[in-house]
């Protein structure tokens, strides 16, 4: 089964957001956040079955 992962809109701002404080922290250290976060990403593409699946609102 084939499965496709989305980003919505307000995660990409938190994302955003997340990748201009590191980069204020260190220059550079917002990328390395972001490729972490593609790397999971990447991950749960790959193999979406061994994550728990959660419902609502947190």
């Amino acid at each position: 089964m084939e499965y496709t992962l989305t980003i919505r809109r307000e995660a990409e701002y938190d994302l955003k957001v997340a990748f201009d404080y590191y980069e204020n922290i260190r220059d550079g250290l917002g990328h390395d956040f972001i490729l972490c976060v593609e790397e999971a990403f990447s991950k749960i593409s790959r193999n979406p079955s061994i994550y728990k699946k959660t419902y609502g609102v947190f």
